[in-house]
């Protein structure tokens, strides 16, 4: 098994890729089509299961911020395996933005409170906590 060090650089990289400029897809970049959906149904926290590939609330499972689950999946699987880990022994690996956040930043775009949980099936846990600042 490989150091676990790398855990934390795992769970920065992830939500920064997904919420950076590097994102773009489609239309417009990833954090602004999953800020857009959410405002529209009324959803301020939105959940990404990165092992599921799912969101909380389910309804955020479909149309265009569905769709955005296929690269990041990609993305996903491409860092798990350059940073030495398989899927199969992580237990969790969860990104929680919380875009009810009152900061307000140049160009009007989205703001939010990050974090990203890995646990390894041992039960190792890192936290990592991103704003739109830090990204």
């Amino acid at each position: 098994m490989p150091s676990l060090k790398p855990l934390k650089s795992l769970a920065h990289n992830i939500p920064h890729h997904f919420a950076s400029t590097l994102f773009y897809w489609k239309t417009d970049y990833a954090i602004n089509h999953l800020e857009k959906v959410a405002k529209a149904n009324g959803i301020d926290i939105v959940e990404i299961d990165l092992l599921a590939f799912e969101y909380t609330p389910e309804i955020l499972n479909t149309g265009i911020t569905g769709e955005l689950l296929v690269p990041l999946k990609d993305f996903v699987c491409q860092q798990i395996v350059k940073y030495g880990f398989e899927s199969i022994q992580l237990s969790q690996f969860k990104i929680k933005y919380d875009f009810s956040v009152s900061r307000k930043i140049a160009f009007e775009l989205p703001t939010y409170d990050c974090t990203c949980t890995i646990q390894t099936e041992s039960g190792r846990k890192y936290d990592v906590k991103l704003t739109e600042a830090n990204n």
